[in-house]
């Protein structure tokens, strides 16, 4: 079981946290690119290779090596996506 969660900072905007869940702390931050990239949404791949975070204004879905903690992709959706689903 994973002690570590992937939150959006989409007040702020440009960044996802990693929380380390037994203390409640941030213990590291992922840059998301992107003109006006806010991730507000997160949803990792069920081999827990990738992480998908929902870019808000951007108007793209960012694709995140989760171990490498980068970017390694960005999807462009259009419109405003606050969300995102992983089968």
């Amino acid at each position: 079981m994973t002690q570590r969660v992937p939150v959006g900072d989409e007040p702020e905007g440009g960044t996802v946290g990693v929380v380390d869940v037994p203390t409640h702390r941030v213990i590291a931050t992922i840059p998301v690119p992107g003109d006006g990239a806010r991730p507000m949404g997160t949803a990792m791949s069920p081999d827990g290779r990738k992480l998908y975070t929902a870019d808000g204004p951007s108007g793209e879905v960012s694709v995140i090596d989760p171990v490498r903690r980068v970017v390694v992709k960005r999807i462009r959706t259009g419109g405003s996506p606050r969300g995102v689903a992983v089968r």
